[in-house]
């Protein structure tokens, strides 16, 4: 889980850094414990330090939000997350 602050609410653009070297994956997005929906992470290349950035749109509200990358049941996961981060 990862603590992101900001300072009003509305739609911010999240960067996610990520290695995949199988084939695409998925994982699952929640931002304060709400579902955001799944994500499809393609192949970053042949080794796990290849590194490739995913930007997805999410709503935030003021304030502290928790962000999670997980793998439920429908997914399909390892991949390694280096780190998220947000802007507008």
């Amino acid at each position: 889980m990862y603590g992101i602050s900001v300072n009003k609410a509305g739609i911010y653009k999240l960067s996610i850094r990520y290695a995949n070297a199988g084939a695409k994956k998925t994982l699952s997005l929640y931002a304060n414990y709400e579902d955001q929906g799944q994500l499809s992470l393609q192949k970053t290349g042949a080794g796990w330090n290849i590194w490739r950035t995913k930007e997805v749109d999410v709503n935030l509200r003021a304030g502290l939000n928790y962000i999670t990358l997980q793998c439920d049941s429908n997914d399909t996961g390892k991949v390694i997350i280096d780190y998220i981060s947000v802007g507008k």
